[in-house]
């Protein structure tokens, strides 16, 4: 994703919905809905279940290493950024954009049992009960992956720069060893730079486009290369910048194809299929099927049921759906909102919290869940919601704090509801943010609560809250399953 060209969110939030076909972009610009950056783990499949919300696919473009894929490239544990719509109540809403790129590739190189940790391509992963892994077999947490084995890590690094995985794979066949990460130290004499513990060689790299043309540290990067055993470096093929949807200091996506900002498929911004800005489907500006400009249907300047010129369905000129002239979906022109997830990495002020290398500003009138402002330390895992500012500042409306996996349950589902789910009898509590996946021989790609049946063995991630067991994961295992508290999940 890193080789296209940028732009401000304050200006893309009609770029957003440029993504695709027309026909997408009127979906989902239904008055009340809020055009929204998500960046998260993706908790279930059939859509793309992201920090609590059900996000619509089907008019949606994946982005997967920086080429079309599609939803089954996605596996439950993954970090995407998607682009799109959230409807009125915020637990739906459709996507125009899903994005993945995995933190790291590469071969294990060392395993630390005693501290839960593995290192790739010179990177500290940890991994935890939330670990969502796709390696092959049962198997306990540190004896997943042997010394040596190409593997993939997706999660967010932490204020130490470790990367807390919440997926641990086997890395795809033909796939390049890439890392993301910030520059430590840079030598331009020779070519060399490091990112925590690995160092790069980009001497021989083939593409290279990096602000001021040259890594500097403190850059967020994004390799591709293969690994010289001899020197035990990454010899680099290309490096980009890492915007990854967002910038320290704001908000930016990306159009695709080589796009400039606001156009589709090599139009220029503003239009669609070739067609001047303002023009639909060969038609001049303001003119559809054929119509001169200001009519629709062979109706001339002065609307269409009891509309003003220029608007359509009472709205005012330049609005579309009740919207302010420049706004999308009930947003005034420059507005968007950004919901992004993370560990703590830095408090740079009493006024500022740093989570996943984005700054994020808070305010009098920002609220917490599960904790207060008291509560902001570094390595705290926590869900942001924010509005972007016209000048791309992302200030923080909502921050919650998250909790890890602490017990492990085994049974047979008697029943499920929205929010609930009754294992042996035993009722347990559902969230928006309960992730699912289905082990079993059916191998499900998409399946979320509703696929669960009565009868159904299950595998009960969660923890207590006062009274309160909360469901963090649900695991669909085979009938012969059987449970080993030392036994991690498949």
């Amino acid at each position: 994703m890193n080789a296209w060209k940028t732009a401000a969110m304050t200006g893309a939030a009609v770029s957003i919905i440029a993504v695709g076909s027309s026909e997408q972009a009127a979906a989902g610009i239904d008055a009340g809905g809020t055009s929204r950056m998500s960046k998260g783990t993706v908790t279930a499949l059939g859509g793309v279940h992201v920090n609590g919300v059900h996000f619509n696919t089907d008019a949606a473009r994946f982005l997967i290493d920086g080429v079309d894929g599609a939803e089954t490239d996605l596996e439950v544990g993954k970090v995407v950024t998607v682009l799109g719509v959230i409807d009125t109540g915020g637990e739906t809403g459709k996507a125009y954009l899903v994005v993945y790129d995995p933190v790291v590739r590469g071969p294990v190189d060392a395993i630390d049992p005693a501290r839960a940790e593995i290192t790739v391509l010179g990177q500290t992963v940890v991994v935890n009960a939330d670990t969502s892994y796709a390696l092959g077999g049962d198997h306990t947490v540190l004896t997943a992956a042997a010394l040596g084995e190409d593997v993939e890590v997706s999660g967010y690094r932490d204020a130490y720069g470790r990367i807390v995985a919440s997926y641990l794979g086997t890395m795809p066949a033909a796939s390049a060893y890439t890392i993301e990460g910030v520059v430590t130290s840079s030598d331009p004499a020779t070519m060399t730079f490091a990112i925590d513990g690995l160092e790069v060689d980009y001497s021989r790299s083939a593409y290279i486009d990096v602000p001021g043309g040259m890594p500097g540290v403190g850059q967020r990067l994004e390799i591709a290369g293969t690994k010289d055993p001899s020197a035990g470096r990454l010899e680099a093929s290309r490096v980009v910048a890492d915007t990854d949807g967002i910038d320290a200091g704001g908000v930016t996506w990306q159009p695709v194809d080589g796009i400039d900002a606001g156009g589709t498929d090599g139009i220029d911004a503003g239009g669609i299929d070739g067609i001047d800005a303002g023009g639909i489907d060969g038609i001049d500006a303001g003119g559809i099927d054929g119509i001169d400009a200001g009519g629709i249907n062979g109706i001339d300047a002065g609307g269409i049921d009891g509309i003003d010129a220029g608007g359509i369905d009472g709205i005012d000129a330049g609005g579309i759906d009740g919207i302010d002239a420049g706004g999308i979906n009930g947003i005034d022109a420059g507005g968007i909102s950004a919901e992004i997830e993370g560990h703590i990495q830095a408090l740079p002020g009493a006024t500022a919290v740093t989570v996943d290398g984005t700054e994020l500003q808070l305010a009098a009138e920002t609220q917490f869940v599960n904790g207060d402002a008291a509560d902001l330390a570094l390595n705290s895992k926590v869900e942001v919601t924010g509005s972007v500012t016209a000048g791309g500042v992302i200030i923080a409306e909502r921050i919650e704090f998250e909790r890890h996996a602490e017990e492990r349950l085994l049974g047979r589902v008697d029943s499920v509801r929205d929010d609930s789910i009754v294992v042996d009898g035993v009722s347990l509590g559902l969230t928006a943010e309960t992730s699912y996946r289905d082990l079993s021989a059916a191998a499900a790609h998409r399946f979320t609560a509703r696929d669960l049946s009565a009868g159904d063995r299950v595998e009960i991630l969660g923890y207590r809250a006062g009274d309160r067991f909360i469901v963090t994961r649900v695991d669909r295992r085979d009938p012969v399953y059987g449970f080993d508290p030392a036994t991690a999940d498949d």
